[in-house]
């Protein structure tokens, strides 16, 4: 009876570190690619994505929603100039690499006081601002 009792606990640890782990992404953004594109060194299809965050810390999930393939990336946050200012749209930016191919450089997303700047090797050129 006893064992029933710590295997039946033990069980219970199991699920409720589950669903604490999975509920630790949250999705915050969808979009739609029309080409291929590089995340992290990785090449992307063309489709529809999902960008997931991880709390704690500054990560990024970027994940195909037909083939459920996924690219982890770490990026910095970028707060945003000026008082209670936020996103109004989220935006996607790609920047052409040396070799013409898209990479995701960073997201912004609606509601948020800060821009998703993505961390990229030093083969990838930053776009520079406008601004």
């Amino acid at each position: 009876m006893k064992s029933r009792l710590v295997m039946l606990i033990a069980f219970s640890l199991l699920l409720t570190g589950s669903a604490v782990a999975q509920n630790q992404w949250t999705t915050v953004a969808t979009f739609d690619a029309t080409f291929d594109f590089i995340v992290n060194g990785t090449t992307l299809p063309r489709g529809t994505y999902v960008v997931r965050t991880y709390t704690p810390g500054h990560n990024l999930m970027i994940q195909n929603v037909d083939t459920a393939q996924s690219v982890l990336v770490a990026n910095n946050n970028i707060l945003l100039n000026g008082e209670n200012r936020i996103h109004e749209t989220t935006k996607i930016v790609f920047f052409p690499n040396s070799k013409g191919s898209q990479v995701l450089h960073t997201i912004a997303i609606v509601g948020d006081d800060h821009t998703h700047d993505l961390i990229h090797g030093s083969d990838v050129t930053e776009p520079v601002s406008s601004h």
